[in-house]
């Protein structure tokens, strides 16, 4: 299951989790979830956002100080920051906003103890781990029903 996501929300989600480095860097972590924008683009919908930027152990930081912008329960957090879930007969895949898969996978482990053993994960990609191979339908249809 794939969800469709605007390159604002993407772009949102990516300043959320505290995603560090330039507009080029935004660039590819943008085109990485299959969003195609140029850095002009990138900075006008920033602006739009109100977003601003700081230097943070050299690198770019940015962040949305406007009080429209909430962040939101854990549900709301994971539920915007999830971008496709797949299986096969051994595990479930997440494909998040890059930077976010430590806070998607903490939430998972916490939400879906009863039926999995635990997650890996990376930047943006987290493997999850069923207790058997039999509860996967039950994993993959209770990540679903989070997300939706």
């Amino acid at each position: 299951m794939k969800k469709e996501r605007s390159p604002e929300e993407v772009l949102r989600g990516l300043i959320g989790s505290g995603f560090r480095g330039g507009q080029r860097e935004i660039q590819r972590a943008l085109e990485k979830n299959g969003i195609f924008v140029t850095q002009s683009t990138i900075s006008r919908m920033l602006k739009q956002m109100g977003a601003s930027r700081r230097r943070e152990g050299g690198v770019n930081l940015y962040s949305i100080e406007d009080s429209s912008v909430e962040l939101g329960s854990p549900l709301t957090q994971f539920r915007n920051l999830v971008i496709q879930v797949e299986g096969n007969e051994v595990l479930v895949v997440l494909r998040v906003v890059p930077g976010s898969a430590l806070f998607v996978a903490g939430f998972l482990d916490h939400h879906c103890s009863d039926l999995i053993l635990g997650t890996i994960a990376g930047d943006d990609t987290i493997f999850v781990a069923p207790r058997s191979t039999m509860d996967l339908p039950r994993v993959k249809k209770k990540i679903i029903g989070l997300i939706t």
